[in-house]
């Protein structure tokens, strides 16, 4: 019995048809018996590939063009922007689940005393047609004597462009204190005696288009409302930019690729580059790296169709590394969801 009869015999066996390319008595196709199963399989095989290749690529490039990128400490910097970007832009929150509240800590240069600590709250609901989202955002950020606290609250609203493709806006409002207590240092220098108490109102301005489930690309405006205060480090306005790609491989596997890139006025730029990977829409485990010269690792974890879970963990390399200090920076984030179906959104 020959090895096509032998194959036929094979109830799993489909018999698979190639364009006929030299020699072949039939112009239109010849025929190669292939198991199904073998063809799938490397099937798969290669587009996991493909895709693996393509992200690797776009990383590399993005690191070529900003290897001058200055290194600098970003107030509210955080690992796990790719899970919480609505801390970012608001606007993310047109494109997200019908809700979800969640929380961020944050310790860096650990081993250090007065080294920084941020907390991050927030949250959102979206209205009956999903069409528009109401939420807020809490900032506190904390090294040595200095002290800074955020609080937003926002209003979004979508349009629909084609299909699947969506464009959104949100306006928020949000007050900002800055507090520094000399008096803390013990130390005898006049001018440092006096304590700092600064607070100011302004008003954010954010952009998303975005197609669920698959991309979005975001900015945000400098606030209005603090020309006065330019002199107060915490206080300069910033531009910033978000965007991520979400790559289906299967319905076991999706992997995310995100930046968020900030900058300020006659200041270099600070990028955020990080790659995810999502396995049965429960167990995330990524890459981080910022152009400050500091990697970092995560993971996430759903515990259900609701809750999740997340973990980080940065180091720098370089003169990054502080004489005294552990060599590292621990994140650890909760989030509760409020999803319409049984899967919790990835994007």
């Amino acid at each position: 019995m020959n090895t096509a009869n032998k194959l036929s015999n094979n109830e799993n066996y489909i018999p698979m048809k190639y364009p006929c390319r030299t020699g072949c008595t039939n112009t239109n196709e010849y025929s190669l018996d292939i198991p199904y199963g073998r063809k799938k399989a490397n099937y798969i095989h290669m587009k996991y590939i493909g895709y693996l290749s393509r992200i690797l690529c776009t990383v590399l490039m993005i690191n070529l063009l900003l290897l001058e990128v200055n290194a600098q400490q970003q107030l509210g910097s955080y690992l796990q922007y790719q899970q919480h970007p609505e801390q970012v832009n608001p606007a993310y929150t047109l494109s997200a689940e019908q809700g979800k509240l969640y929380s961020i800590g944050r310790k860096q240069w650990m081993g250090i005393d007065g080294g920084p600590v941020t907390m991050l709250v927030g949250g959102h609901f979206k209205t009956k047609s999903e069409r528009s989202s109401l939420g807020f955002s809490v900032l506190f950020d904390k090294i040595g004597p200095e002290k800074y606290t955020e609080a937003n609250a926002f209003y979004g609203h979508s349009i629909r462009l084609s299909d699947n493709d969506y464009i959104g806006a949100t306006v928020g409002l949000g007050v900002r204190f800055y507090n520094v207590r000399f008096a803390s240092l013990e130390q005898s220098d006049v001018s440092l005696r006096e304590d700092i108490n600064e607070k100011v109102g302004s008003l954010n301005l954010s952009f998303m288009y975005y197609r669920p489930e698959q991309f979005y690309v975001g900015v945000t405006l400098p606030r209005f409302g603090t020309g006065e205060f330019k002199e107060v480090e915490v206080f300069r306005e910033n531009y910033s930019a978000i965007a991520a790609y979400l790559f289906a491989i299967d319905d076991g596997m999706h992997i995310k690729a995100g930046t968020w890139l900030s900058w300020m006025d006659n200041s270099e730029m600070l990028g955020n580059f990080s790659a995810t990977a999502y396995f049965n829409r429960k167990l995330g485990i990524g890459v981080n790296y910022n152009s400050s010269k500091e990697f970092g690792g995560m993971a996430s974890f759903a515990l259900n169709d609701k809750l999740k879970f997340g973990y980080g963990y940065g180091f720098g390399v370089g003169r990054t590394t502080m004489a005294g200090a552990r060599n590292g920076t621990h994140e650890i984030s909760l989030s509760y969801h409020f999803s319409k179906g049984s899967k919790i959104n990835l994007l």
